[in-house]
């Protein structure tokens, strides 16, 4: 209708009707060339049928525009023949629209039972103890059913035949009730299930590895910064003391580390250095303890000496 308003126009523009072909005619057969080249029959006659009835409505709605606006109408100089090409262009829209009003109608019947099954699965199925983990609707089989999966107690028979008298309360007559259920889990169920509820459980296990992975990754993260924290806080012991008995033949052996010191106001951890020695001066204790703080970069290192 908006190609041939824009058609009618003082201005012309083609626009309006190349986006009308655009979105209603060159899907349906770009569908049908795919359906064709690959021997998919039904996708073919399918979109050609789709095809055909968009070109049909394209039609009328041209013509009640056309009509509407009092264009000047074709005349036949024969009678006859201006009844015959009206007879073929009525049959043929019969033709074409009469299957889809039926594929219309099935669409609404299938649409309205998808929604009263749910309705009735979400309102009318609760079992204390037992819970749904799937359903599944089947409409194209006679006759139609409700199937539900049910993990956890057993659900009495007389409730279940208590539910199928409530499918007439939805408009659900003649559709059946099948309860599937087990305590626990089962490999039998598990081959019922539906291949999205598989994939629900595979997705849900992966991302609870995942965030297993990335909690671990952060732990190995930390204690690697520890690592190197002690790493770099370590003395080398036996460097240290092979350089010292180059300067200092008196001392024998060394000992390093850090512990806690605190007072009423700070709380720290100290580096200390325990110096073995023998008939060590106090002059060179002092060249001793400044050479070490340069060594080590610590201005606030204690050194503490052993006979």
């Amino acid at each position: 209708m908006a190609g041939i308003i824009a058609g009618s126009r003082k201005e012309k523009s083609n626009v309006v009707p190349g986006v009308a072909i655009a979105t209603a005619l060159m899907p349906p057969l770009c569908t049908a060339g795919f359906g064709l080249a690959n021997g998919e029959w039904e996708y073919f006659l399918g979109a050609l049928y789709l095809f055909l009835l968009n070109s049909v409505f394209i039609s009328t709605a041209t013509y009640i525009v056309v009509r509407y606006l009092r264009f000047p109408l074709k005349e036949f100089v024969n009678p006859k023949r201006e009844k015959k090409i009206k007879s073929i262009l009525m049959a043929f829209v019969i033709i074409v629209i009469v299957p889809s009003a039926v594929i219309f109608y099935s669409v609404i019947k299938e649409s309205f039972f998808f929604r009263d099954a749910e309705l009735f699965v979400q309102t009318e199925l609760e079992y204390s103890g037992s819970e749904i983990i799937n359903t599944k609707l089947d409409y194209d089989k006679e006759p139609k059913s409700i199937e539900v999966f049910f993990v956890g107690d057993v659900v009495p028979q007389n409730v279940i035949d208590s539910w199928s008298l409530r499918l007439a309360k939805y408009d659900l007559e003649g559709v059946g009730l099948k309860v599937h259920q087990q305590v626990g889990y089962s490999n039998e169920m598990a081959g019922k299930l539906s291949e999205q509820v598989r994939t629900g459980v595979i997705e849900d296990i992966y991302k609870r590895n995942q965030e297993d992975l990335v909690s671990k990754q952060q732990l190995i993260d930390s204690l690697q910064m520890q690592l190197s924290a002690i790493n770099a806080d370590t003395i080398p012991v036996k460097n240290i003391l092979k350089e010292i008995r180059v300067s200092w033949p008196e001392v024998f052996g060394i000992q390093a580390g850090n512990v806690a010191a605190t007072n009423d106001d700070t709380s720290e951890n100290q580096k200390i250095v325990l110096i073995s020695c023998t008939n060590f001066p106090n002059s060179s204790r002092l060249k001793l303890e400044e050479w070490l703080r340069i060594r080590l970069n610590n201005e606030r290192l204690k050194v503490f000496y052993i006979s």
